[in-house]
């Protein structure tokens, strides 16, 4: 049975967060319905956030903003649309923001390797 999952995330950026879904393709709307599958529970919730998948039959990514300032996905992985795009459980995106994150901090950053289990090896330079 298909159904909305929420993920924990460690995103604290918003705006770092939304350059990287687009940098991958996804749009972003607000106060809307994530597009699921047609009998998930959720299909009728209405999120702060939704990242609008580009692929043309694609389930979207419902996004909130907590009290506390956490962001909180909610995606529903049936068909592996999302996967297609953004990584198994969301790697791709989760590398790409790391990556942006870097990229603010700090003048010249640069991958040096991608290792099998997903992690990352990057070199930044403070300019100094």
């Amino acid at each position: 049975m298909s159904h909305t999952v929420k993920i924990s995330t460690q995103f604290k950026k918003w705006d770092t967060l939304v350059k990287t879904f687009n940098q991958l393709g996804w749009t972003m709307k607000e106060n809307c319905k994530a597009k699921t599958y047609p009998s998930d529970p959720a299909r009728n919730t209405i999120y702060k956030h939704v990242a609008v998948n580009p692929e043309a039959h694609g389930y979207d990514v419902g996004i909130n903003i907590s009290e506390s300032g956490e962001i909180e996905l909610f995606w529903d992985p049936f068909g592996g649309s999302i996967e297609r795009s953004l990584g198994r459980q969301m790697a791709t995106l989760k590398k790409d923001y790391v990556i942006n994150i870097a990229k603010e901090e700090f003048e010249d950053v640069q991958v040096l390797e991608m290792l099998a289990d997903g992690s990352i090896i990057i070199e930044a330079d403070d300019g100094l």
